[in-house]
């Protein structure tokens, strides 16, 4: 992910990605993911604020989805016209 976000020719207009703290397989490669969009972001002309990386305590389950789903979701529609 990391080399295809460095190489993409084009960036999604918001990326929202998050990790548990107990999520050890995914809290660095999150981070990396996130670093390579913002860098390749700057790059294409997009604001800082288009990638958005979230760390919350938790795990890998339904419940901590549920909880930060509707963070997720305001994130990426909060511009959008209601």
């Amino acid at each position: 992910m990391v080399r295809r976000a460095a190489e993409a020719p084009t960036l999604p207009d918001r990326v929202h990605l998050s990790a548990g703290l107990r999520e050890w397989s995914l809290l660095g490669a999150n981070g990396r993911v996130h670093r390579a969009l913002l860098s390749r972001g700057a790059e294409l002309g997009h604001d800082a604020g288009f990638a958005t990386l979230v760390e919350y305590n938790g795990g890998h389950d339904r419940a901590c989805w549920r909880a930060g789903l509707p963070e997720a979701l305001v994130a990426l529609t909060d511009d959008w016209p209601r």
